[in-house]
């Protein structure tokens, strides 16, 4: 059985995004066991009175709130069989991000799932303050899903694709990942775009004092040769564990994140699963997994 959060405002969250969430769900439900908690933080909840704005107090806010959640689950008719008692977490000066990520944590869930509108914007706003805390904290993998519709899968199989930047790790999670694709009885496409020395520099527009871009390094025959032998061998690996699985090496200079989304697009892909520390310098949250975030055709299921 998958335990999942379905993380929502139950205040302020939009119709078209409740449905983008619950259409994801859908798909995960009709290829696994599911259940669904529904949960909403309570935080800062205003009232007007006149012309007095006052923070409602917990005992004022929770029965509001819970009635709402109550109602915008209800009208989720078709998931009903899959839904937990509706819960808002309340009660502690703990920011709602991470109130939700230790409730996660606590229930043993497998995923939070969470909306966002992913606006264009400055980087640090691009996810919305609650999305881009929830994904910093969390221990809990996160389901990232846009307003635009998911992908319509095919009766026969979902299609899936996970991006490695082959750090140190990253066998781990795709081994994460083939489980879940033998879960959901997924085909998965493994991609992988060669690190070349100074391109991050020149995709952020960095010169040289000549005014020239710095010169890409090459990469080698060998190396290349090295990272298909590597990614060929983790596909055969899971396709023994019975996951079809494809590699894909692309050489191709320019944005990694776009080359990804490009796959994506191509494949119809129904998730694609992007490790939190994709980049790079193997840190969290850098711009090509934000940029993945933001454009992603199909909901993106951040692994830690």
């Amino acid at each position: 059985m998958m335990r999942v959060i379905w993380a929502i405002d139950a205040i302020g969250e939009s119709a078209l995004l409740m449905e983008r969430s619950a259409e994801f769900l859908r798909q995960l439900a009709a290829r696994t066991a599911l259940e669904i908690e529904p949960v909403s933080v309570l935080e800062g909840i205003r009232a007007e009175a006149g012309l007095e704005d006052r923070l409602l107090t917990d005992d004022q806010a929770l029965p509001a709130l819970e009635r709402s959640l109550r109602s915008l689950v209800g009208e989720f008719d078709d998931l009903a069989a899959h839904f937990l008692a509706p819960r808002v977490l309340g009660g502690s000066t703990f920011p709602a991000a991470k109130r939700l990520a230790a409730h996660a944590a606590s229930e043993s869930a497998q995923l939070i799932v969470c909306s966002t509108h992913a606006r264009s914007g400055l980087p640090r706003l691009l996810l919305g303050s609650f999305t881009e805390e929830l994904l910093k904290i969390s221990q809990t993998p996160v389901a990232v899903v846009r307003a635009r519709p998911v992908p319509e899968p095919s009766p026969e199989t979902l299609n899936v694709a996970y991006w490695t930047e082959f750090h140190d790790g990253d066998s781990i999670h795709f081994r994460e990942v083939v489980n879940e694709c033998r879960r959901l009885g997924s085909r998965l496409s493994l991609f992988h775009c060669p690190e070349r020395l100074l391109e991050p520099l020149v995709q952020g527009g960095t010169y040289l004092f000549s005014g020239a871009q710095p010169v890409l390094h090459r990469i080698t025959s060998p190396e290349l040769y090295r990272l298909e032998r590597r990614g060929l061998a983790w596909a055969r690996w899971a396709e023994h564990q019975g996951v079809p699985c494809e590699f894909t090496l692309d050489e191709r200079p320019g944005s990694f994140s776009a080359h990804f989304i490009e796959l994506l697009e191509m494949q119809k892909s129904g998730i694609a699963f992007v490790a939190w520390q994709t980049g790079p310098t193997g840190r969290g949250g850098g711009p090509r997994l934000r940029e993945v975030l933001r454009k992603a055709p199909c909901p993106v299921w951040v692994l830690r």
